[in-house]
């Protein structure tokens, strides 16, 4: 994400705490709870647990900004899919990326 203090992102600008300046996005988690889970397995339990609870509070959306309101696109699919392939790869002892990469490869069919 462009995060920048001052809140002048030129390709999106948005408020400090909001959108690509500081927003919370679940599509990242999936990415990097595989990494937090290879150093601190609890840590990385105690994310997916937030995420889940509020996945659903939030209606799936797309982002969550700073001060708790939720931001972007409801039912964001990726919201929870992209979580999900990360989940899988700690399960599965397998690298991030191959579930990813299955993915883009099955869209292209």
């Amino acid at each position: 994400m462009r995060n920048r203090k001052d809140g002048n992102d030129i390709f999106f600008p948005s408020e400090v705490g909001s959108y690509t300046n500081g927003g919370f996005w679940t599509v990242g988690t999936g990415w990097v709870l595989p990494a937090i889970a290879d150093q601190n397995p609890g840590f990385a339990l105690e994310i997916a647990e937030e995420l889940v609870a509020n996945l659903v509070k939030y209606e799936f959306r797309e982002y969550i900004n700073a001060d708790g309101t939720g931001g972007g696109a409801t039912g964001f699919l990726a919201a929870i899919a992209v979580p999900m392939m990360g989940l899988t790869a700690i399960i599965d002892n397998r690298p991030f990326s191959d579930f990813f990469l299955a993915f883009i490869k099955s869209m292209q069919k």
